[in-house]
């Protein structure tokens, strides 16, 4: 409603949206895939090797993959053995680290992601770095993180996921969340998914996403994680949005406005305060300013999002959404003058919460550089 998505300028076209950058067109593969190979693979992966080993991984097909997964796993030490523990977890973040560099494309399966995470013990096991259990217990609550298979298994598609939310390749993060929920009856998951539905519903015009999106946000707030403590905030975004009433409400709100159920939008987005959590300020400011003029009352909009924009003065969206307002209030200098001095920028690859509060929120929090992913190559490492 309020102009491009895009913070820092520019439109996407739907189809950027849909398909995000495109996989390289040209593959050199060298020799057999075999399951020695792949736990050599696996070796170079806790090394540091993380990009160089997650092309070699992108250029293969996946069937080849699958088979020799499937023998490096019977191959490595011990399912209690820790360092066989760590081994099967490295050869999933091994395959999320390949999805989140390179996008979906003829090398990835969501089995790919789950086998391993799923050959690993159902209780944690003793010699494993204590952070591993620590920092899941921290982030999800002690009841999630009693089975190793399903959290770690959370994690990597997560880590697999977000990284491309993170650049919009929506159709992308879809394939990742899609398989894994259909894989893992998770709530985490499927929370994270309505996210790239609302994305897609709002700026890809794919309006029918939005009763989905209310229905998940709707039936799984029993089963949001306990609020993570300080040290996991900032490794576990999606945590810290789905055990935050505030933030679940602004998104209900901004579903219920997509379906043209304005009354109920409003109802629902008077339950968060002003004073919320801050990163929440801004964009409960501008879903407001969306509501009003959806009725029509321009001279409030306007007074809403001039807040906002004095809050964000970077944000391109505010500053849209800022100009929609002023226009359809009839102050046009003002618009025009807005429009000039805000709305001629370059696009930007990343989001950072200061920058882009709308974006920030919209993709959940997604860190540049990849948080999940980050902490996973650090536990395999070790």
């Amino acid at each position: 409603m309020f102009g491009s998505v895009a913070e820092g300028g520019g439109r996407w076209s739907r189809r950027a949206f849909l398909t995000g950058p495109s996989p390289p067109q040209t593959r050199v593969v060298a020799g057999l895939l075999t399951p020695a190979l792949y736990v050599e693979w696996i070796r170079d992966y806790r090394a540091g090797r993380f990009v160089e080993t997650a092309r070699k991984l992108s250029e293969r097909e996946a069937e080849e993959l699958r088979d020799a997964q499937r023998g490096a796993l019977d191959a490595l030490p011990p399912l209690r053995d820790p360092d066989g523990f760590l081994s099967r977890l490295a050869a999933a973040a091994l395959h999320a680290e390949a999805v989140a560099r390179f996008g979906w494309n003829h090398s990835s399966d969501v089995r790919l992601l789950r086998a391993p995470a799923r050959s690993l013990p159902d209780r944690w096991i003793i010699g494993l770095p204590p952070s591993l259990p620590a920092d899941l217990r921290a982030a999800w609550g002690d009841r999630a993180a009693s089975d190793p298979r399903r959290v770690l298994f959370r994690e990597v598609a997560l880590a697999a996921a977000r990284p491309r939310l993170g650049i919009m390749g929506l159709a992308d993060a879809a394939h990742v969340l899609d398989g894994a929920t259909a894989a893992e009856d998770d709530p985490v998951l499927r929370w994270q998914l309505a996210v790239v539905w609302a994305f897609r519903a709002r700026y890809v015009r794919e309006r029918d996403l939005w009763a989905h999106v209310r229905r998940v946000l709707t039936s799984d707030a029993r089963s949001a994680p306990s609020p993570p403590d300080s040290s996991a905030a900032a490794r576990s975004p999606v945590a810290r949005a789905m055990s935050d009433p505030d933030d679940r409400n602004l998104r209900l709100a901004l579903a219920l406005l997509g379906m043209n159920r304005r009354s109920q939008a409003e109802e629902i987005l008077a339950r968060v305060p002003e004073d919320a959590w801050s990163p929440l300020r801004v964009p409960r400011r501008l879903i407001e300013g969306e509501a009003l003029m959806a009725r029509s009352r321009f001279g409030p909009a306007a007074e809403t999002l001039g807040l906002a924009v004095s809050e964000a003065p970077g944000s391109q969206p505010v500053a849209a959404a800022y100009v929609a307002a002023l226009q359809a209030a009839g102050r046009w200098d003002e618009a025009a003058e807005l429009a000039r001095d805000r709305l001629n920028g370059t696009l930007a690859r990343g989001f950072s919460l200061e920058e882009h509060p709308w974006l920030s929120f919209l993709t959940t929090w997604v860190r540049p550089d990849g948080g999940e992913l980050a902490w996973l190559r650090s536990v395999v490492a070790a």
